[in-house]
């Protein structure tokens, strides 16, 4: 699992200040490394330092997947075309989470 350093130092800033997350350490198999240049269009997106340098280096590595906040997710925060989806992908994403939905009620 790949981590920019903006988010390692956040974490570790969040140890120190946050009970929550006193005892909580990144584990060794999490490689920190510098994260590239933002785009203009992820830059523009107003997202935290952290979020946009994940999406950053997410981007330059071509990985599988990327790992946000869930409230992110949930609430749209990110807009899928930063990570290189497609609107017909958007579409069969939500479709197939509304199948889901529907399913499990």
């Amino acid at each position: 699992m790949l981590v920019p350093v903006e988010v390692a130092s956040e974490f570790r800033r969040l140890a120190g200040v946050d009970k929550r997350f006193s005892a909580l350490t990144l584990p060794s198999w999490i490689e920190i490394l510098p994260s590239p240049p933002a785009s203009p269009e992820l830059t523009a997106a107003n997202l935290d330092l952290g979020k946009t340098a994940a999406i950053a280096l997410c981007l330059s590595q071509s990985a599988d997947a990327l790992l946000v906040d869930e409230s992110l997710g949930r609430d749209g925060g990110i807009p899928p075309r930063l990570i290189g989806v497609s609107p017909e992908e958007e579409e069969a994403a939500a479709a197939a989470q509304q199948q889901h939905q529907h399913n499990n009620d």
